[in-house]
């Protein structure tokens, strides 16, 4: 069960219904051999990257919010690595600022 120790990505997908919040999916993958050298802003971009194009079927069309506790990831729009300009391009989100309650809740919306 070396999946969490190696941060390989996972998603958790639910839906806001009226004031509800619906768990609708639960996906997961293991990092390749390469994957797994990449750098942690790397790996966790790739896991947004990942969770879009894994759920597109149930997201197209709709206002995504990913939460991430990954400051770096807010930094995105101003990357300089190919790979990570990429994939920023990919995602199309802009940063917001979450709650603050001892841990970050930032977010990133995508979609309109």
């Amino acid at each position: 069960m070396d999946s969490l120790i190696n941060y390989d990505p996972f998603d958790i997908l639910h839906a806001l219904v009226g004031d509800s919040l619906h768990f609708v999916k639960f996906s997961s993958k293991a990092f390749s051999e390469t994957e797994r050298r990449w750098d942690t802003t790397e790996r966790e971009a790739y896991a947004v990257v990942w969770a879009l194009e894994n759920n597109d079927l149930y997201l197209r069309g709709k206002r995504v919010l990913v939460y991430s506790d990954h400051k770096a990831l807010t930094h995105l729009d101003t990357a300089t690595s190919p790979k990570l300009v990429r994939w920023a391009a990919r995602i199309g989100a802009s940063f917001v600022p979450g709650l603050t309650n001892g841990a970050s809740n930032d977010g990133l919306h995508h979609g309109s």
